[in-house]
């Protein structure tokens, strides 16, 4: 969560500016002005239809659902309700602050709750698997849905408080110099530096390096398992691996990078010159890492066999699919289930 959305990332008070920087901080206003609203509202719509359509199907159209799929629900939830946040940071971009303190909050920690507890799912869902092949605990994936759901309720109370600085110190900044109203974490006095600092600590350790480092941990492990067979079923899997921890990265490690240069820029112990040019990296870089809530269903469902046949049932039952076009997809997929293995992914 940057300045983009809410202005969690921080204010950066500007330095002098020089020519240069006038000129990116005219370019920063038009990113905010013009290509912050679209990116959000098409990561808003993407995201919310796919994250929907895998609550939907694993909800309704699953009889029995593995414990990967209990978390990959809990997964979607977590993005839907991220995604739900972006149309009133986008209208913080464009008119200012205009919902009131007590949303201010609400939306604020709601952004950031489904940060932390997306990022720990996927370290979940990592362990899981790797229980499950490296140790080969097959009792552990076909352990009771209580369980895991107890997992995932353990994941939302722990990110419930991890937020809890943005619920007592985030706040909405009156209006001033010609700029508009913006809900904002406070930065002064001696309280609202010290959990900002917890927070910053917080959001880089807890919510990106753990479970980045447990997923990379988790799945070298699967790959140099998996490499040892040469099934071309588990050859696949190892394929799927790289693929989820690599996108996660990709989305990611900049923001954060920047985050983090972003600190110490605010604690005087970097340039303080180059605050314009951080606060356009942090806009771009936000971007990017939340584009992951779209990624999410086609890496974690949508190239499962299963899924798609779901998927398309849930939109013949709408009236988005005809019947003779399900038939031919289905056809199709029940030729690919023959050769391709995904089974212990979705």
């Amino acid at each position: 969560p940057g300045p983009a959305l809410y202005g969690l990332g921080g204010h950066s008070q500007s330095p002098v500016l020089s020519g240069f920087n006038l000129n990116l901080l005219s370019t920063t206003r038009q990113l905010r002005a013009f290509l912050v609203p679209f990116v959000y509202m098409l990561i808003f719509l993407l995201g919310g239809v796919g994250n929907l359509m895998v609550i939907v199907i694993l909800w309704c159209y699953r009889r029995s659902r593995s414990s990967t799929e209990l978390f990959l629900f809990h997964l979607a939830l977590a993005n839907l309700l991220l995604v739900f946040t972006f149309p009133f940071g986008v209208v913080q971009n464009i008119a200012g602050w205009i919902f009131g303190p007590f949303l201010c909050k609400v939306l604020s920690a709601t952004n950031r709750i489904n940060f932390y507890s997306s990022s720990l799912l996927l370290g979940c869902i990592s362990v899981e698997r790797y229980l499950a092949v490296v140790h080969a605990l097959w009792a552990f994936q076909k352990q009771r849905a209580i369980s895991v759901h107890l997992t995932c309720l353990g994941v939302w109370v722990v990110s419930l408080l991890l937020t809890l600085p943005d619920l007592l110190f985030t706040e909405v900044w009156p209006s001033r110099d010609n700029q508009p109203s913006i809900c904002h974490f406070r930065e002064y006095g001696k309280h609202g530096i010290n959990a900002w600092l917890a927070t910053r600590f917080l959001y880089h350790i807890v919510g990106f390096f753990l479970p980045s480092l447990v997923m990379c941990f988790c799945y070298i492990a699967i790959v140099r398992v998996l490499c040892r067979s040469q099934r071309l079923k588990r050859q696949k899997v190892v394929r799927v691996a790289i693929l989820v921890t690599s996108v996660f990265l990709f989305c990611w490690t900049p923001y954060h990078v920047v985050i983090f240069l972003d600190t110490l820029n605010k604690l005087a112990t970097a340039n303080n010159g180059c605050a314009v040019e951080l606060n356009t990296a942090i806009i771009l870089s936000e971007m990017v890492a939340f584009s992951h809530c779209c990624l999410n269903p086609i890496l974690y469902a949508f190239v499962g066999i299963r899924f798609r046949h779901d998927a398309c049932r849930l939109l013949n039952s709408l009236g988005c699919l005809s019947q003779s076009t399900l038939q031919d997809i289905l056809g199709t997929c029940r030729m690919d289930s023959s050769t391709t293995f995904l089974k212990s992914c979705v």
